[in-house]
C-alpha cells in the first residue's frame, strides 16, 4: 500500500522541498509590492531609517528589509463662523 522504498521517501522530501520553496517565494512576491491609495504618501523604512517617499500607486519595496508607513496628505475643509 505505502511506498517506503528509498526511492519512495526521496521523492516525498523532494516535494516538501518544492512545496517550501514555493511558498517562501509566494511571500517574498507579495511583499515587493505595496499600493499607496490617492491622498497618501508613503513612507519608506529601511533598517528604521527613512529612506524615501513613494507617490500614490502601486510601488516595489525590497520584502523584509524595508517597511511601508503609510500617511494621509489630503487637506480638510473645515467652515468656522465667526463673530
Amino acid at each position: 500500500m505505502f511506498n517506503y522504498t528509498s526511492e519512495g521517501v526521496l521523492r516525498v522530501g523532494k516535494l516538501i522541498s518544492h512545496i517550501i520553496i514555493g511558498i517562501i517565494l509566494l511571500v517574498v512576491l507579495i511583499g515587493t509590492f505595496r499600493i499607496i491609495d490617492a491622498g497618501e504618501r508613503g513612507i519608506v523604512l529601511r533598517v528604521g531609517e527613512i529612506n524615501r517617499v513613494i507617490s500614490p500607486g502601486l510601488n516595489l519595496k525590497i520584502p523584509l528589509a524595508e517597511r511601508v508607513i503609510k500617511q494621509q496628505v489630503r487637506t480638510e475643509k473645515k467652515e468656522v463662523e465667526t463673530e
